[in-house]
């Protein structure tokens, strides 16, 4: 691959991750606003019991952490350190 084709991609793994941390964040702040009204609305509609609502919760945000992290951090952290090498 080219210096070209590897900054591309360091720039939108870089981008990805800042976007999904940003978005994370935002959804966390809203769900720990909204917490009691959407445990309400949700246990209503789809009749499942708050307390396994609350662990569903926490694994997306979980998975959500892995996501940003490991899916799309490190491996532009790791071709920024590439380019920056190879330069």
């Amino acid at each position: 691959m080219s210096q070209d084709n590897l900054k591309i991609l360091r720039n939108i793994f870089l981008r990805a991750a800042l976007i999904s941390v940003l978005v994370t964040w935002f959804l966390a702040l809203l769900t720990m606003g909204f917490l009691d009204t959407w445990l309400a609305l949700t246990s209503k509609f789809y009749k499942v019991a708050p307390e396994s609502l609350t662990v569903l919760v926490v694994s997306f945000f979980t998975a959500a952490k892995f996501f940003s992290i490991f899916i799309l951090l490190v491996p532009g952290l790791a071709l920024h350190w590439t380019v920056k090498k190879g330069s």
